[in-house]
C-alpha cells in the first residue's frame, strides 16, 4: 500500500493488529487508523488482536519497480503472538524479492533478536521451507530455494545477512532506550536503524556523547501526531543529532509533532514542514538503500 510516511515507499502489513508495551503506544496512530477501517474489507474487526494474511505474502514480488517497503507498518512483526513459523514465510518472501530494501521497525528487540539468532544453516533450512510453503509445493515439486552455499552466499542472488533487509527499534524516552543495545546483539543483520518516534522525552539523559549510536546507520526523529499528542522539546531533539552527528549515523528528522504544529500555527498538522523549521532541524539524510546504482 502507498503511503505518506516520509522515509519510506510502500507499507506491506501481512500482520495487524498489536497491543501497548511502553509509553509510546499510548495514542498510537496504528490502532487509530485501524479502529477507523474495523471490520471493513483487508481490515481486521478487533486492532487490539494480531492478525496474519497469509495471502499478503507473495505482494512485494509483484511490484515492478524497487521499493523503500515498511514492513508491518500497522503491528509489530515480532509480537509474541506472531509464530516464528509466519516470520520465516515473511523472511522468505523478502529474499525473494531482492529487488526491495524492507524496513522493519520493532518495539520488542529481544525477540527479534531471538528469531536471528539461529545458526546460518539452520535458519536458511527454514527459509527454504517457508518459500516451499508460499510457493504451495508438493514433495518432488521444484520451487524457489533460499540454500546456503560453500562461499556463505544464498541464491536467487541474496547475500547472507539478507542485504535488502534492515532492522531497526523504536526508542521514545530514556526508558526505552535499552533497545538499542537489544538491536546490537541482532545477528547478523546488515543495516540498523532507530526511529526515534514519538519523542516524548529526553532519550539521551545521563549518556556520554558518542555511546548510544555507535553501529547505527540511520537516526529517524518525530513528534507525535494527532489530537493528543504529547510534546516533543526541541532539546531533545538537538541531543539526538548531536549524538548522531558524533557517531556517523544518517539523520532524518520527519515532523516536530502536532503540538509544536498548534504550538507554532504550523501549515501542517504534524508539524512536518521543513520551512517552518529552525535550520539545525532541516536535516533529512538517508544511507544508500539500493547497493547497486542501476
Amino acid at each position: 500500500m502507498s503511503t505518506k510516511i516520509e522515509w519510506t515507499d510502500e507499507t506491506w502489513n501481512p500482520v495487524m493488529g498489536c497491543s501497548p508495551v511502553s509509553d509510546g503506544c499510548k495514542n498510537c496512530y496504528a490502532i487509530s487508523q485501524m479502529r477507523r477501517f474495523a471490520g471493513m474489507k483487508g481490515w481486521p474487526k478487533d486492532p487490539n488482536v494480531v492478525t496474519l494474511f497469509p495471502d499478503r505474502l507473495m505482494r512485494p514480488s509483484m511490484w515492478r519497480s524497487r521499493k523503500r517497503v515498511f514492513v508491518c507498518s500497522v503491528s509489530d512483526l515480532f509480537h509474541e503472538d506472531v509464530p516464528f513459523s509466519f516470520i520465516d514465510q515473511i523472511y522468505a518472501a523478502m529474499a525473494l524479492s531482492p529487488q526491495h530494501v524492507f524496513q522493519i521497525l520493532t518495539k520488542r528487540p529481544l525477540r527479534m533478536a531471538k528469531y536471528l539468532s539461529a545458526g546460518y544453516v539452520e535458519f536458511c533450512d527454514r527459509l527454504n521451507e517457508a518459500s516451499r510453503t508460499l510457493h504451495r509445493a508438493k514433495p518432488g515439486e521444484d520451487f524457489p530455494v533460499i540454500m546456503p552455499t560453500q562461499k556463505h552466499g544464498m541464491v536467487p542472488g541474496v547475500a547472507w545477512p539478507l542485504s535488502n533487509v534492515w532492522h531497526g527499534v523504536t526508542v521514545e524516552n530514556v526508558a526505552t532506550l535499552n533497545r538499542i543495545k537489544l538491536l546490537r546483539k541482532c545477528r547478523p543483520t546488515r543495516r540498523r536503524f532507530v526511529s526515534f518516534e514519538p519523542l516524548i522525552g529526553s532519550a539521551l539523559k545521563g549518556t556520554a556523547i558518542g555511546e548510544v549510536l555507535q553501529g547505527i546507520d540511520w537516526v529517524i526523529i518525530g513528534g507525535e501526531s494527532g489530537p493528543n499528542a504529547r510534546p516533543m522539546h526541541m532539546d531533545w531533539v538537538a541531543e539526538i543529532i548531536e549524538e548522531a552527528r558524533e557517531c556517523h549515523s544518517h539523520i532524518f528528522v520527519k515532523q516536530l509533532g502536532s503540538w509544536w504544529a498548534k504550538e507554532h500555527k504550523s501549515k501542517s498538522r504534524k508539524g512536518n514542514i521543513m520551512d517552518e523549521w529552525r535550520t539545525q532541524f532541516m536535516v533529512r539524510e538517508s544511507p544508500d538503500f539500493f547497493l547497486d546504482k542501476t
